[in-house]
């Protein structure tokens, strides 16, 4: 009897997962920017250490801005008090909550990352490290009714929510900017110009940088070099953009007068540890 062919078994294949894609690190993109969120409580990490263990700060999401290496910190002198002014409320900007913001306490990393609101729209500010000596506070959110704290140099950046943010000038580390459009920068800064002199503060103006009349009461130098014939009462000193040195002697300025004298630097300008950022 013919026997009819009978098919060829088939090829058995190995049981087991389906091959998959090995691991491979240089194959993976660097993730993008998440873009902005909640602001970190310390510096990143290209920024010199800060010699304090690490903690929380709160602060407020904000738009993302290039972040600068800090400079050189100073050495200040004891302070004195003088009495802030507040400033008015204004409409504009990130109105937070209800509860107190958190800021740096003792023994905590003293980096402060937050949206204001002022009269001239928002900014962000950022403020790096503290100068070491002074015993008065670098900065406080305080409420309309409350008493402000004692502070050499008192200056109101703006408002979140129903908080003010007073600073104390002097505690900066070196020098204060004020980034952005040169316009909008200029009266801001006269805003602050004002409110300093109505502390009892000495400011003084490099050229036009206030434009062609300074507020009242404001003393006008030709370069930064005549700050240091101020006298021995600390004085912020305002000039408009990068001066001719690049401002490599702007630090220096501050340091070699013991933080009596306080540059406060406005425009298109590299920021400083201290910084507040227009549009921010």
């Amino acid at each position: 009897m013919p026997m009819t062919p009978s098919a060829a078994p088939g090829r058995s294949t190995p049981a087991g997962p389906p091959p998959s894609a090995r691991f491979d690190p240089a194959k993976i993109a660097a993730s993008p920017d998440p873009g902005p969120g909640p602001a970190s409580s310390t510096p990143p990490a290209e920024w010199p250490p800060i010699a304090a263990p690490p903690s929380t700060a709160s602060a407020a999401p904000s738009a993302a801005v290039p972040e600068t290496p800090p400079g050189t910190p100073t050495t200040a002198l004891p302070t004195t008090s003088a009495a802030p002014v507040a400033t008015k409320r204004p409409t504009t900007g990130d109105e937070g909550g209800s509860a107190r913001p958190a800021l740096p306490g003792e023994g905590e990393v003293p980096y402060v990352r937050t949206n204001l609101a002022t009269d001239l729209g928002p900014i962000l500010v950022r403020l790096v490290g503290v100068t070491t000596g002074p015993t008065t506070a670098a900065y406080a959110w305080l409420a309309d009714d409350e008493p402000v704290p004692a502070a050499t140099v008192p200056l109101v950046l703006g408002r979140r929510g129903p908080w003010r943010l007073q600073i104390d000038l002097r505690r900066a580390p070196d020098v204060f900017t004020l980034v952005g459009v040169m316009d909008d920068c200029r009266r801001l800064a006269a805003t602050y110009a004002r409110q300093l002199r109505e502390a009892g503060v000495a400011v003084a103006v490099v050229g036009d940088a206030l434009g062609a009349e300074p507020p009242d009461g404001c003393r006008r130098l030709a370069t930064w070099a005549a700050a240091d014939d101020l006298g021995p009462e600390p004085y912020v000193v305002i000039g408009a953009g990068v001066p001719t040195d690049g401002g490599a002697g702007l630090p220096g300025l501050a340091a070699g007068s013991r933080g009596r004298c306080i540059p406060l630097v406005i425009g298109a300008v590299p920021y400083g540890r201290w910084s507040a950022q227009l549009g921010g």
